[in-house]
C-alpha cells in the first residue's frame, strides 16, 4: 500500500506498508554436502529453506521549497519475521546424509558414531530493525553570477536492528543485522553548466558486523568504517559529443576485516587503489 498527500503545494507526507520475502540463495537449497573426515568437519545445504519475511512500513514529509531542490525526512520500520543463519553443531557422521563408505581407507580411525562440527543454513526468529534518513539536494540558483551553477547533495542515515542469532543449540545472542552499517552519509559539490561540469563525492560507512558468532574465541567478525571519496567532470564539445573523466577511490581507502567487536584483532585489509577513467559518449 502507498499512499501520498499533498499537505501543500510544495510539501507531500507519504506512507507505505508492505509484505515482502527474500528466498535464499539457490547453493542453499541444492542438495549436497561436504565432509573433512581428518578434522571432523562437514557442511550441509538445507533444501527445506523458508524465505527471509518481513513486514515493512515506512513514512516521510518531503519539502520542495525552490525550483529543483528538496528536504525530506523518513523513518522505517521492518520487522523481519524469519532469518537465515549460517549455524553449527555436533552431529554424529551417520545422520549427515553422506555415504558410510567415504569413512573406508582413510586411515583416520573415525566411525560412523563419531561427531561432527556440521554447519548448515537455518531459518532462525530475526528481529526488527528502525531508522531514519534525511535527504537535502539543493542547488545554488540564488546566488549571482556562475555561482549559481554551484550545488550539494547530502543524505544522512540512522539504523538499529535487533537479531536474534542461534550460538549454539543452548545459546542465543541479539546484536545488530549483519553487513548494516548503524549510520551511513554522503555528500556531493557540483558545479554544472551547458556545456562543462564537475563533482565530487565523499562517501562515509560506519563499521558493520560481517558473522556472527566468530572464529573460536571471538563473538564475531567486523569492518572497519571506511571514507571513500570520487570525481567525475564532463565537457560536452558539441550537441552529440561528450568527454567524460572518472576518478574513483582518490584517497585510497582500505576495507579492513576484523575478529572479536572488542580486540578487533585485524583479519586483513584489501585494497582497491585509485581508478580513473576517460570516456567519449556520442550521440546520434
Amino acid at each position: 500500500m502507498n499512499l501520498a498527500l499533498d499537505v501543500t503545494p510544495n510539501v507531500i507526507a507519504r506512507f507505505s506498508a508492505s509484505r515482502v520475502m527474500s528466498r535464499p540463495a539457490y547453493g542453499q537449497l541444492i542438495p549436497s554436502g561436504s565432509a573433512n573426515i581428518v578434522i571432523r568437519t562437514a557442511s550441509i545445504s538445507n533444501p527445506y529453506l523458508d524465505p527471509i519475511r518481513a513486514n515493512t512500513m515506512d513514512a516521510s514529509l518531503e519539502w520542495y521549497f525552490a525550483p529543483g531542490s528538496l528536504l525530506s525526512v523518513a523513518y522505517f520500520y521492518k520487522n523481519i519475521e524469519t532469518y537465515i543463519q549460517n549455524t553449527s553443531q555436533l552431529v554424529p557422521f551417520r545422520e549427515l546424509g553422506l555415504p558410510l563408505s567415504l569413512l573406508s581407507g582413510t586411515g583416520t580411525g573415525v566411525t560412523p558414531d563419531e561427531l561432527f562440527s556440521v554447519t548448515r543454513s537455518n531459518n532462525t526468529e530475526g528481529g526488527p530493525l528502525r531508522g531514519f534518513e534525511v535527504n537535502l539536494q539543493l542547488p545554488f540558483r540564488f546566488l549571482p553570477g556562475m555561482l549559481k551553477n554551484f550545488g550539494v547533495l547530502a543524505n544522512f542515515t540512522r539504523v538499529r536492528s535487533n537479531i536474534n542469532y542461534i550460538i549454539s543449540p543452548t545459546i542465543t545472542r541479539n546484536a545488530p543485522l549483519v553487513g548494516l552499517s548503524p549510520e551511513t552519509a554522503s555528500g556531493t559539490l557540483y558545479y554544472e553548466d551547458s556545456k562543462f561540469s564537475i563533482r565530487s563525492t565523499v562517501n562515509y560507512r560506519a563499521g558493520y558486523l560481517t558473522g556472527i558468532p566468530g572464529p573460536t574465541d571471538s563473538d564475531a567478525n567486523g569492518a572497519a568504517s571506511s571514507i571513500f571519496v570520487d570525481a567525475s567532470a564532463s565537457y560536452n564539445l558539441s550537441e552529440n559529443i561528450k568527454l567524460i573523466a572518472e576518478v574513483s577511490n582518490i584517497t585510497n581507502e582500505t576495507n579492513r576485516l576484523y575478529t572479536d567487536t572488542v580486540r578487533q584483532d585485524p583479519l586483513y585489509t584489501a585494497y582497491f587503489g585509485r581508478t580513473f577513467a576517460l570516456a567519449v559518449n556520442f550521440q546520434f
